[in-house]
């Protein structure tokens, strides 16, 4: 499958899902549609639910992770989003699990 993420704002996003399904059975495309777009909702649902975790939670794994990877995350991420921002005219506030990250 591919997909496309697009920051719409600093705080909302857009996303793009596509699979090629061969599912081997005769099933009609509106119910093969149907199950996808359930499950790319619930995908979609369960990353929501992780990031909100992240920042409530200081000993989430993945929030030890971006602590603990300053390079990608302080070095290397944050200045691309921060440059796109300020070319887009919004106000982007730094999550605070960067802002943990050791320099």
């Amino acid at each position: 499958f591919k997909s496309k993420i697009e920051m719409v704002s600093p705080d909302c996003i857009r996303t793009s899902i596509i699979a090629n399904i061969d599912p081997k059975a005769p099933l009609p495309q509106a119910v093969i549609n149907y199950v996808m777009k359930k499950a790319a909702g619930v995908m979609l649902y369960i990353l929501v639910k992780a990031a909100m975790k992240i920042s409530q939670f200081y000993e989430n794994p993945h929030r030890i992770c971006i602590r603990n990877d300053p390079d990608f995350y302080l070095h290397w991420m944050l200045p691309k989003f921060q440059k796109f921002c300020q070319k887009m005219g919004w106000v982007f506030d730094v999550p605070i699990a960067i802002l943990e990250s050791k320099r």
